[in-house]
C-alpha cells in the first residue's frame, strides 16, 4: 500500500485502532483504474476476435483447468 500511496493512487488513514489502516483510491487512482479497465476491455475484445467463435469455449476450459490446478493434492 505504501508504494501505491507514494504513486498517489491511494490515500491511507488510521483505522479504529493501531492494527487497522484505511485505504481509499485517490482521484488519480480512480482515473488509473478506469484507464486500466478500458485497456483490459480492448484486449479482451481483440482476443475474442482472434479466437473467433470458439472463444467462449476456450475461456470456459481455461477456467476449469485453473480451478483444477488450485485443488490441493491428497497426501
Amino acid at each position: 500500500l505504501r508504494v501505491l500511496e507514494g504513486l498517489g493512487l491511494v490515500s491511507l488513514s488510521p483505522g479504529e485502532d493501531q492494527r487497522d489502516r484505511m485505504a481509499a483510491l485517490t482521484r488519480g487512482g480512480r482515473a488509473r483504474l478506469r484507464a486500466a479497465a478500458r485497456a483490459w476491455a480492448k484486449v479482451q475484445e481483440s482476443l475474442s476476435g482472434t479466437l473467433g467463435a470458439g472463444a467462449g469455449q476456450l475461456v470456459a476450459i481455461s477456467r476449469r483447468v485453473t480451478a483444477l490446478a488450485r485443488i490441493p493434492e491428497a497426501p
